[in-house]
Parts: structure tokens; C-alpha cells; sequence
């Protein structure tokens, strides 16, 4: 009784907050309220993995309300603003003897209370499906699109369908405030279990970025990546795995900048402990990058093709710790990426750090930083420096098996020391305090 009635309290709280933020009302007082979370936020509350059925249509529900101190993500236009969001979630999974398949559809709606034109309807859809062929050969195929406008997104309360792997996704550490993006992510993978120490992963992606038109940031560049590549990974015994990947990516920009990049890396994991794992990356990456120089002496316009070639070093680790109540992990890497729309080719150095601890009852905290570097290798952008990073703290409450609230703060920064790049200097700070509740699972066939 006291849960369905804390329950009703909260939903009822939250609701006139939405109709508030986007009637513009007078807040009772000067100090923040509520903000939703963003993409640099703390990772969400997991439900126990017991409780997702395998056959299942799954109908969840998000509600967030905002306080974002830089809603243009300018210092000169530095304005803040309260907002609310509304997110919706339907999950189709359905697994049987030879065939997996999991669709996770999302929309949301993100209202400010006074700046009207920054009111967002956003799409994600995912799909995934999994073809066991025979006993050794499987078939995955993996989509995800996205369309959504701005830097901050909602999290989802629980992860059903898995992520993309490292090897084939879009730049994430570099951040385009004012675009409306469409993001499109395809991979196929076929999997050969030789043994069970020994399996390989034949894989091909398409991605592609693109902007709408924002006439503040015209500067920003369409992307588009072709990648193929093959995993091995051995297990050399219970506690060491080696393996060894070769990938292929083919990078378009729309500024006439056109890269290859190949790379053969080996890895290493070993796992210290029970919980303790320690994975390392490394390899030669060789890069060939055509390019457009314009020069303009004496007002003659002039634009001359460039090739060049280079051969680094990328590299990459990561360490996990897990323990009882605790779940530490550090992880950073080093490779040739795109610039996520404000630049073309990069290298990016980043570092990742994320901390989870269990508190008492049923109270949880987590942690999370980011910091990233990048450097533009055309020539064309010669100099073009970009750094980022977040930082994000969350304290979150399971209030019962299918309810779940956040608290959390967020900030990102960005800075380019370049005028060119319009809008690319950013820092701003963001409060949030959201509502999941999932309804109860309607199971589908067997």
C-alpha cells in the first residue's frame, strides 16, 4: 500500500511539472529544479536479469524534469532554462530455437519552459537478429537509427538489446549542440565457433552522419564510414585469451576529404581474478587521406588535391574491478576516428573512468569522467585541436521491482581555440532527477 501510494505521489508530482515548463510559469524560488539526464550521465539502474522473460513485449516509461545552465551551449548567448521530458519505450523480443529477434523502439519529447524553439521530438529504433545456423556458424544483424536534436538524451532505465562494439561505432566524444543529427548504424557478423577455445568473426558496417541545416553552424560535415574486418580470438586457458583483428574503414566527409585506414592489432585479456579483468589493445594503423587545399593569394581563388599517407601506433586498455558492493572500471585508447561533424579525420586520445557502488538499502551511487583529445590530420584543418569531456554524478533508489528514480548532475565541456569552428567552445552544467517505471511484462508465444 505504501509503495503504490508513493508511486502515485511521484507520477502525480511530475506531471503538472511537464505542463508548467512548457506554459511558462514563475518558479516559487531561484535554486535549480530537476533536469533529465544527458549523454554524460552515470549509467542507469539495471533490473535484475531473472526478471526479462525471453519471449516478452516490454512497455516502460521515463519522465524527467530539467535544469540546463547553458541551453545554447554559447558563453556569448549563455542562457538557462527548465525543461521537461517525456519518454516512452516498447521492446519486442521474441527467442527461439534457431532465431533471436529484439526490437526496441523509443521516442521522446523534450519541452522547454521559455526557449520554445529548442522544443525536440526525437526517434530511436533498434534492431537485432541472431540466425544459428548450424552448431559452429551463426549469423548476427544489428541496425540502429537515430534522429535527435542536441547534446543531452535520455538513458534508458535497462539495456535489453546489445551495444555496438568499439570497432564500429561513430565518434562519441565530440559534441555538435545545435545540429538536428540522423544517425544511421548497420553491422553484419558471422561467427565461426571452431572449438570452445577458438572462434572467428567475419564483420561489415555502413555508417553515416547527418546534419540538418543549421544556419549558425554550416560548418559541420556529413559522415559517412565503410568498415569490414576479422576477429580471432583464442583462449589459451581458463584465464587468458589472445586474439588478433584486422579492420578496414573507408571515411567520407563532405568536404572533399576522403581517408583509408587499415589496422592489425593483437589483444590480450586476462582475467587476475574472479573479479578482476585486465585487457590491452595494440597495433600499426596505417592511414591514406585524400585531401582539398585552398589557398587564396591576391584574391585568386585556388584549390589544389592532396594525398599523404602515415603509419602510428593505436592502442588501447581497459581494467575492471568488481566487488560486492563496488564496480570500478578505467579504460582508454588511442586511434584514427572521425571528428563527429566538426572535424574530418582525427586522432583521439581519450580516457574513460566509471565507479558504481551499492549503498545502503536499496540506494545506489555512480560516477562517471571522460576526457578525449583530438587532432585533425587533413590538411586543410592543419592545427584544428579539439578537446572534451564529461563528468557525471548519480544517486539512484530502486523504489520497487518496476519503479526506479535518479538524481543527477552533469557537466560538459568543449573548447577548440579555433574561430572557425562555429560553436564548438562549450561548457555547461545539468541537473537531473528522473522517474523509469516499466509495466508489467505481456509474454509472447512460448
Amino acid at each position: 500500500m505504501i509503495r503504490q501510494c508513493l508511486r502515485a505521489v511521484i507520477l502525480m508530482t511530475l506531471a503538472p511539472v511537464g505542463l508548467w515548463a512548457q506554459a511558462g510559469g514563475t518558479p516559487a524560488s531561484n535554486s535549480p529544479g530537476p533536469a533529465p539526464s544527458a549523454n554524460g550521465d552515470a549509467a542507469p539502474l539495471q533490473y535484475p536479469p531473472d526478471s526479462i522473460r525471453r519471449n516478452f513485449l516490454l512497455l516502460s516509461m521515463a519522465t524527467e524534469s530539467a535544469y540546463d545552465d547553458n541551453v545554447f551551449s554559447s558563453s556569448q548567448l549563455r542562457r538557462g532554462d527548465l525543461s521537461f521530458h517525456l519518454g516512452p519505450r516498447m521492446v519486442f523480443r521474441e527467442e527461439r530455437k534457431h532465431l533471436t529477434l529484439a526490437v526496441d523502439y523509443q521516442p521522446d519529447l523534450l519541452l522547454y519552459r521559455e526557449t520554445r524553439g529548442f522544443n525536440a521530438f526525437s526517434h530511436g529504433l533498434q534492431l537485432d537478429a541472431r540466425l544459428r545456423l548450424t552448431s559452429r556458424f551463426s549469423l548476427r544483424f544489428a541496425d540502429l537509427f537515430n534522429y535527435r536534436v542536441g547534446i543531452f538524451q535520455p538513458r534508458l532505465s535497462e539495456e535489453v538489446v546489445p551495444a555496438f562494439g568499439p570497432s564500429t561505432s561513430l565518434n562519441p566524444t565530440v559534441f555538435t549542440p545545435l545540429g538536428r543529427q540522423l544517425e544511421n548504424n548497420m553491422r553484419l557478423d558471422m561467427v565461426y565457433q571452431k572449438s570452445a577455445r577458438t572462434s572467428l568473426d567475419w564483420f561489415a558496417g555502413f555508417q553515416r552522419l547527418h546534419f540538418g541545416r543549421v544556419v549558425t553552424a554550416s560548418s559541420l560535415q556529413d559522415t559517412q564510414r565503410v568498415n569490414a574486418g576479422l576477429e580471432y580470438l583464442y583462449r589459451l586457458d581458463r584465464h587468458n585469451t589472445l586474439g588478433a583483428l584486422y579492420l578496414f574503414q573507408e571515411l567520407s566527409f563532405q568536404q572533399a576529404q576522403r581517408a583509408i585506414v587499415h589496422a592489425a592489432l593483437l589483444s590480450f585479456a586476462r582475467q587476475l581474478s574472479p573479479n578482476v579483468t585486465l585487457s590491452v589493445l595494440g597495433g600499426p594503423e596505417y592511414t591514406s587521406l585524400q585531401d582539398n587545399l585552398t589557398l587564396d593569394p591576391f584574391s585568386l581563388r585556388t584549390t589544389f588535391p592532396i594525398a599523404s599517407t602515415r603509419t602510428r601506433w593505436a592502442l588501447g586498455g581497459a581494467f575492471t574491478k568488481r566487488a560486492k558492493d563496488t564496480e570500478f572500471q578505467i579504460s582508454a585508447d588511442r586511434r584514427t576516428s572521425d571528428g563527429g561533424g566538426l572535424l574530418g579525420l582525427v586522432t583521439s586520445s581519450s580516457i574513460n573512468l566509471n565507479v558504481r557502488r551499492r549503498l545502503v538499502g536499496h540506494w545506489n551511487a555512480a560516477w562517471s569522467f571522460t576526457y578525449a583529445d583530438h587532432r585533425a590530420l587533413a590538411a586543410a584543418q592543419s592545427g584544428s585541436h579539439l578537446r572534451s569531456g564529461t563528468a557525471s554524478f548519480s544517486l539512484e533508489r530502486q523504489l520497487s521491482n518496476n519503479l526506479s528514480a535518479r538524481l543527477g548532475y552533469s557537466y560538459i565541456f568543449q573548447s577548440s581555440g579555433d574561430p572557425t569552428l562555429l560553436f564548438a567552445d562549450l561548457n555547461r552544467n545539468r541537473v537531473s532527477f528522473g522517474v523509469f517505471y516499466r509495466y508489467h511484462q505481456i509474454p509472447v508465444g512460448r
